[in-house]
């Protein structure tokens, strides 16, 4: 597992994973009540942040950030969607089929730097 930095306030403890997608975010994405699975969902957070800024051909999510400090909608969407996606189909043997998600790949065309090309097949 992967170490993340904690808040303790006076009712919970809560895992700081990304300044951008919250924990709590997710489990409203995707219907969990419980807190049986934060860990796993924080790795996916994590996962799923690196892969939009790959698919987008950035370094960091710092750089599509508005001056409201947060992401535009459409990315942070499209990372939910990733995150759910990876949360769905966890295990090796699935009885769900992955398929590339039009949406996700739409969502992040919307911001994608087309200018130079950071990730591409012979450098990733």
């Amino acid at each position: 597992w992967t170490l993340y930095p904690i808040r303790i306030t006076e009712d919970k403890i809560i895992i700081i994973i990304s300044m951008y997608l919250t924990l709590e975010q997710v489990k409203q994405h995707l219907y969990i009540p419980h807190d049986h699975d934060d860990l796993l969902l924080a790795d996916y957070i994590t996962v799923a942040e690196d892969a939009v800024c790959r698919d987008l051909n950035i370094h960091c999510l710092e750089e599509i950030v508005q001056p409201d400090g947060l992401l535009p909608a459409c990315v942070l969407q499209a990372a939910l969607l990733l995150v759910g996606g990876l949360y769905n189909a966890r295990e090796s043997i699935s009885f769900v089929q992955i398929h590339k998600n039009p949406v996700y790949n739409y969502l992040l065309s919307l911001y994608r730097n087309y200018d130079d090309f950071l990730y591409t097949d012979t450098n990733i």
